[in-house]
């Protein structure tokens, strides 16, 4: 007599071991409708570095599930986006960002959300043995960024990223190398940068008290051919440049 083959669960593989009856039923990817009606659930607010990174590290579930069930009903094997959002400083590129991760999450799918500054203190260069503001030190951490985006949708995860990372070298790599990649361009002039300053970088750069600025004393490579170039209006809120672009999401 053959034994009974049980049931394996990609999101509780334990659970696989307590027979059929505790088998969950298979999910529903979320409707266009759902994402832009978005939900409650939120990642985590006020942390950083590796803890703010580790907190909010989605498990699968069946929307993006690369998992196959036993019986060879066949689940869908699903390469995550790469939804990169780029600007200057004080663009409003995490703004945007957590809206959209927030809203994504509302509607059930699994996203990783990565903020630039949270990054640098990962995976930054030791200050003690490495410059850390010259062009080739953040070229070299954009690129960590990208090859970071990439491992995490290879597993089916979707990554909102917010980071200035202007470098034409790093958009070219992010379109040859990430499978269902799109790129946001925050476009607000320096003018208005220095108006908003949330970091107080562009009046310390004034005053002599800090150099390599981006935009400013480091050049910058702005996108040839961003998938979304939102020029700045005074008129626009977050969230109609939110519902902007999950119009442009639901397109592709």
């Amino acid at each position: 007599m053959r034994p009974r083959r049980l049931p394996v669960d990609c999101r509780d593989p334990d659970r696989a071991l307590r027979g059929q009856g505790d088998r969950p039923r298979p999910g529903r990817a979320p409707s266009r409708a759902a994402v832009r009606a978005g939900g409650t659930a939120s990642g985590p607010a006020g942390t950083s570095g590796a803890r703010a990174l580790a907190a909010q590290i989605p498990r699968p579930s069946a929307p993006g599930s690369r998992c196959r069930s036993d019986e060879g009903r066949g689940g869908v094997t699903r390469q995550g986006r790469t939804i990169w959002i780029t600007g200057l400083s004080g663009a409003g590129k995490s703004t945007l960002a957590r809206a959209l991760a927030d809203r994504l999450r509302g509607a059930g799918q699994p996203v990783l959300l990565l903020d630039g500054d949270e990054l640098r203190a990962v995976l930054g260069p030791d200050a003690t043995t490495a410059p850390s503001h010259t062009r080739e030190s953040r070229l070299a951490l954009a690129l960590r960024y990208a090859r970071l985006c990439q491992l995490i949708t290879s597993q089916g995860i979707d990554v909102v990223i917010a980071t200035i990372s202007l470098f034409g070298e790093v958009h070219a790599w992010n379109r040859a190398n990430l499978g269902d990649y799109f790129e946001i361009f925050l476009d607000v002039p320096l003018d208005e940068l220095r108006r908003r300053d949330p970091k107080d970088i562009y009046s310390r750069f004034d005053k002599g008290e800090i150099s390599s600025v981006s935009g400013l004393d480091v050049a910058v490579d702005y996108p040839d051919a961003p998938d979304m170039h939102v020029p700045w209006n005074p008129g626009r809120s977050v969230e109609a440049t939110l519902e902007t672009v999950l119009e442009r999401l639901d397109r592709r």
